[in-house]
């Protein structure tokens, strides 16, 4: 209650002085709902409610727009200012990404720390993982391997902003959305993004035209792009190259293109033909020394 107390003294001492709305984390909400609805500006509190979504970065609005800012319940300082905005995180040719597509969150632990020992630079929290274990599985791999980016790869079709928020609220920095999903959940999901500094990534597996869709979906907001042959795609024809694509994507967009692969010499095609994100997962995650299978392709990634 002491948090609280303070939180709702630093509030109203804030938005007597300016005009803002708070959005707050879920631990704080019934403590300090009162000084939330102080908070809203007086045209807009009739008939309000306090919002159900809570995204953990500041979510900046026009000079006459009502500035947006957020609470943490462990913080000393429970009012932040637009400087402590979470930036979207910057795609630094070559990323390795460990696709853990495992079903519970002890196994997906344990791939992780020697994903991490091995080298590569983004935790994938892969979607089978999602789906067995929910979001909470984000957090854990956030919390347990702190400063590595986590990407949440929910594959999103629609209402897809409470996924992109949650990413964020789970301490994830990346998540996913399916380039087949409509338009209008792409640009709901670049919105959502954008106000929560999550970085956006649009896998294209499935699309008619991998090459147009990526460059409609850039042009909608997203921030990268995925080539895709799924598993299900390569049980079927095994013999197809999964980097195909790649050439056509690369030459389409100039943000940075990911690659979906299965081996080392997947990866070493994929670089050369321009890819960004190098994402391994099966088979290498299943092998009998998984940290020595993906230092091995580290390496052959990064030279």
């Amino acid at each position: 209650m002491a948090i609280a107390s303070k939180v709702a003294k630093q509030t109203d001492e804030l938005c007597a002085k300016s005009r803002c709305i708070i959005v707050v984390q879920p631990l704080i909400v019934k403590q300090t709902q009162a000084s939330i609805r102080m908070c809203l500006l007086p045209s807009t509190t009739a008939g309000m409610r306090v919002p159900q979504e809570f995204s953990p970065g500041l979510l900046k609005r026009s000079a006459t727009q009502p500035v947006v800012l957020r609470l943490h319940a462990h913080s000393t300082s429970a009012v932040f200012t637009g400087e402590d905005q979470m930036e979207k995180l910057a795609i630094q040719s070559p990323i390795v990404q460990a696709a853990i597509d495992v079903l519970t969150i002890d196994e997906a632990l344990k791939i992780a720390e020697a994903a991490v020992k091995a080298g590569v630079d983004w935790l994938e929290a892969g979607t089978p993982l999602i789906t067995f274990e929910g979001v909470k599985a984000i957090g854990a791999l956030a919390r347990e391997f702190p400063g590595v980016p986590v990407l949440a790869d929910y594959k999103m079709m629609d209402g897809v902003r409470k996924y992109v928020l949650e990413t964020a609220n789970q301490g994830g920095r990346v998540c996913t959305i399916c380039g087949v999903a409509s338009d209008a959940s792409i640009r709901e999901a670049a919105r959502a993004a954008v106000d929560s500094g999550v970085t956006l990534m649009v896998d294209l597996y499935a699309a008619p035209d991998i090459a147009l869709r990526a460059q409609q979906v850039i042009e909608m907001g997203a921030d990268a792009v995925y080539v895709h042959w799924g598993a299900d795609q390569r049980t079927e024809d095994p013999q197809y190259d999964s980097v195909a694509d790649l050439d056509a994507v690369v030459a389409a967009v100039s943000v940075p293109v990911g690659a979906a692969t299965w081996s080392v010499q997947d990866a070493v095609r994929a670089r050369a033909r321009g890819a960004s994100v190098f994402v391994i997962g099966m088979p290498l995650i299943k092998a009998a020394d998984p940290e020595a299978a993906l230092r091995e392709y580290v390496q052959a990634v990064k030279g």
